[in-house]
């Protein structure tokens, strides 16, 4: 709702940068805490660089700047503005995750992360497919404010199959290969 007000504001583009800037900034700000602990060991030493440890999240959230602006620039009407949206946001998460090196951390899949067997779905999608079906179902209760309740309904759907989809493939017992290696990793 808040990008489909920023359509009618004076300068739509810039209202919808800020917006998109602002958001991001904050959930990486949350998300990326952990970052402050370092500058806080010898704080007589380091604690004067952290607020420099702000200008990462404030960069890095440009990248959701952009993809907010071009989604009112490329505005449509009904739920088609919520897909553009919600493509916009899932690219510009690929992007973060390659251009200059590349930094993916916070991807919206990553939410999942409570719920192996929706995260069971990355292995259909990836990372970047489960963030972009992420996206579409939050954005998707923004029709819900015009009373509109197929796209929420349908998002619901989807990740309730891709829950069961995951349940079934955690619960199937893999069995051993031989001359095959498996390494682990540990998601979080």
């Amino acid at each position: 709702p808040l990008l489909d007000g920023a359509a009618d504001a004076p300068n739509p583009l810039r209202r919808a940068a800020a917006l998109g800037w602002a958001f991001y900034f904050g959930q990486f700000l949350t998300g990326w805490h952990w970052l402050v602990y370092p500058f806080l060991i010898y704080p007589d030493v380091n604690l004067w660089q952290l607020p420099l440890a702000s200008l990462l999240p404030a960069g890095v959230a440009l990248f959701g700047a952009l993809a907010c602006a071009l989604a009112v620039r490329l505005r449509r009407q009904g739920a088609g503005r919520i897909l553009v949206l919600a493509v916009l946001l899932a690219l510009s998460e690929w992007l973060r995750g390659h251009l200059f090196t590349g930094f993916p951390w916070n991807l919206s899949a990553y939410g999942w992360g409570a719920s192996l067997a929706i995260l069971q779905g990355a292995s259909l999608i990836g990372a970047y497919g489960l963030s972009f079906l992420t996206i579409l179902l939050g954005a998707s209760l923004a029709e819900l404010f015009s009373r509109r309740w197929h796209l929420p309904a349908a998002m619901v759907l989807l990740f309730v199959a891709l829950g069961a989809y995951g349940a079934n493939r955690l619960a199937t017992p893999v069995e051993d290969v031989p001359g095959v290696s498996v390494r682990l990793v540990q998601p979080n």
